[in-house]
């Protein structure tokens, strides 16, 4: 163990006074902060590590910190009360922010600028499975080209509609769905990728709509799917098991 002693000390940072003839705790040549003076000595010093000497001498001017010289160093003699801590934390956060800010701004511009004005393009050579086109545009037909789930229809402009023919067991990959009619719904792209995620899923029986989130209101006010075509009921069991993020099943 080394000897403990009070020792009256400049303290120096970086070639500047910032306190002079203070009286601290020392052990083997460094401070023990224990007591109340010591403890502002080392949360002022923690604090200016984090700025420039230009910006110091900014904050110095602002706080109005009287400045003189010695030894050809720069001697503050910062006073040690807690309002001095709090104004200087606060000038020094303001510092900190803007730096942060200028960063960000950089990293941003950064990114923008590798956008290119003649993108690259890539030759992909894509396996697709040839889906019942008549099945589809039959299900367009018989819900008007609105969702089953909110009845939106999305109005593209000149007689032109945009819904998704969803199947409930997806096609292809390790799902093998069929392409029948008893496997689809007719949604609107949101919806689409709700069914997608396995956020959503319907009761066959009461027609209800299931969100995962017990809190969403489809379950709180009891929505229902609009059902004109008949659907097998093995699919809906199959996209709750393997799909849907919470199994709803009874």
């Amino acid at each position: 163990m080394g000897r403990i002693e009070y020792q009256s000390r400049d303290i120096i940072l970086e070639g500047i006074y910032l306190f002079e003839n203070v009286s601290v705790k020392f052990k083997n040549g460094e401070i023990i902060f224990r007591n109340e003076e010591a403890n502002m000595i080392n949360h002022i010093l923690n604090l200016i590590r984090n700025v420039s000497e230009y910006e110091l001498n900014s904050i110095v001017l602002q706080l109005g910190i009287q400045q003189s010289f010695r030894d050809g160093k720069e001697l503050l003699n910062m006073p040690l009360k807690q309002s001095f801590i709090e104004d200087l934390q606060v000038r020094i956060n303001d510092i900190l922010d803007q730096k942060n800010q200028t960063i960000s701004t950089s990293l941003t511009n950064d990114i923008l600028k590798k956008g290119k004005i003649v993108p690259e393009t890539k030759t992909r050579i894509l396996e697709v499975i040839q889906r019942n086109r008549q099945i589809v545009k039959h299900l367009k037909q018989l819900y008007n080209n609105c969702c089953q789930i909110c009845q939106e229809r999305i109005d593209l402009g000149f007689g032109e509609y945009m819904s998704h023919v969803h199947h409930i067991k997806p096609l292809g990959s390790k799902h093998q769905g069929p392409d029948i009619i008893e496997n689809m719904i007719l949604l609107c792209p949101n919806h689409h990728s709700m069914f997608d995620a396995g956020s959503i899923t319907f009761d066959l029986d009461s027609l209800e709509v299931l969100h995962v989130n017990k809190a969403h209101h489809y379950n709180l006010k009891r929505k229902r799917i609009v059902l004109k075509h008949e659907i097998n009921n093995e699919y809906i069991k199959y996209h709750n098991k393997y799909i849907l993020k919470k199994d709803y099943t009874k």
